[in-house]
């Protein structure tokens, strides 16, 4: 394995994740997460909360934010659930006009939230006449970058506003009081 930071001892040492090129010449980074944490395949859950917290956990010592996928169903009844890297969608193409100085293309908004098509997820299928769900597959490799666990602050999960906050925010408003 090579690693993207080999060069400078010092990033090395802080650095929590791993990567390697694969044979297409993509890089790939690998979460540095202990191997009891990680998900497995053949793991049963109770229940399909189990199963997205075990996920969400994972997830945030990794370094990377989810969102739910596909549900497949049969006669109405959940038989597969995916959870993908946040990251997993395709970019959209941009067709611009650059000799066009009346389009409208411009006034885009540009968003540092980039999807790379990663392909890092978790598939698991529920079992007939229960309620537990079993992990089938679990992709651990990821095309883009990680987040270091001192900035997990800035993913996506941790930007929203918990109730209590919500609650003491609308407390101050109507009180007269601003907030900052």
């Amino acid at each position: 394995m090579l690693s993207f930071y080999a060069l400078d001892p010092k990033v090395q040492e802080t650095t929590p994740h791993k990567s390697y090129y694969s044979p297409d010449g993509t890089q790939m980074w690998v979460p540095s997460v202990p191997n009891n944490e990680k998900p497995e395949v053949g793991a049963v859950f109770q229940k399909w909360e189990g199963v997205l917290n075990m996920y969400e956990t994972y997830s945030a010592k990794a370094g990377f934010d989810i969102r739910l996928s596909t549900i497949v169903r049969t006669n109405g009844v959940i038989t597969h659930r995916y959870i993908l890297c946040n990251k997993n969608r395709k970019p959209r193409p941009k067709n611009v006009d650059t000799m066009d100085t009346a389009s409208k293309s411009s006034n885009k908004r540009n968003s540092n939230q980039k999807v790379t098509g990663c392909l890092a997820c978790i598939r698991v299928r529920a079992v007939p006449g229960t309620t537990n769900f079993i992990i089938y597959e679990f992709i651990e490799d990821h095309n883009h970058g990680l987040l270091y666990i001192e900035n997990m602050d800035l993913s996506r999960r941790s930007r929203q506003l918990r109730f209590t906050d919500q609650k003491n925010i609308h407390q101050l408003n109507t009180t007269g009081l601003k907030h900052r």
